[in-house]
């Protein structure tokens, strides 16, 4: 037997009913917004041409677009002359006479006190006896710097060939060596080898470090 359907029964039914309507019509719109707001892609009506996808055409750039500031270009220079250096002195060379001083930096000067031509006689293993030249060499320090003679090497070359001379140790030779202070002197003495023949073309080769040219003393030479 089928109770009764009472009013509040009936109202019930219609207030779900309308919900469930209602609902229905929310998800239809959500449905319908989703649709008309998708993107549309473009669908080409025709292809594009080989020539379109494969040619690039690059731009000639105008006189007018260079910078204004950009530097003209330079006039090239003529080349540097070449010179050889001096390996054993980059600073170079000065030549001077046998019986001149010569300065090769500001306040220091260097002479040939005195030269004289004697017998050379061999002390030290190596060394070969025979004509000789023996000279002191003199540097004086007016500069406001010590001046360091540990570095001083002298060396003698004679003739058209620059045949070097052989040193020999002999008793009473002393080099020039210590710290020249500023406002002095020093003097050492040395001897080499030269035969008397060749006294005529004699160059003194004094090096007093690598900021300084070496002074190179030529000329003659006593007999």
């Amino acid at each position: 037997m089928t109770s009764p359907t009472t009013p509040e029964t009936r109202r019930r039914r219609g207030l779900l009913i309308g919900v469930g309507v209602a609902a229905l019509a929310l998800v239809v719109i959500i449905i319908l917004a989703l649709v008309l707001n998708r993107p549309t892609t473009d669908v080409p009506t025709s292809s594009p041409s080989p020539s379109a996808s494969t040619t690039t055409s690059t731009p000639t750039p105008s006189p007018s677009a260079a910078s204004p500031s950009s530097p003209a270009d330079p006039t090239p220079s003529a080349p540097a002359p070449d010179v050889e250096p001096d390996p054993s002195n980059p600073a170079g060379q000065i030549v001077a006479p046998v019986d001149q001083p010569s300065t090769p930096s500001a306040g220091v000067t260097v002479a040939l006190a005195s030269i004289a031509a004697v017998q050379g006689s061999a002390d030290e293993p190596g060394e070969v006896a025979g004509p000789a030249i023996k000279f002191v060499v003199s540097v004086t320090n007016q500069s406001a710097d010590p001046l360091s003679l540990d570095r001083v090497v002298v060396n003698v070359d004679y003739g058209a060939d620059s045949t070097p001379g052989g040193e020999l140790n002999e008793s009473g030779d002393v080099p020039l060596q210590g710290d020249l202070a500023p406002g002095a002197d020093a003097s050492g003495t040395y001897t080499f080898t030269v035969p008397e023949d060749q006294r005529g073309d004699v160059r003194i080769s004094v090096f007093t470090g690598l900021e300084r040219p070496t002074v190179v003393f030529s000329g003659v030479t006593p007999d």
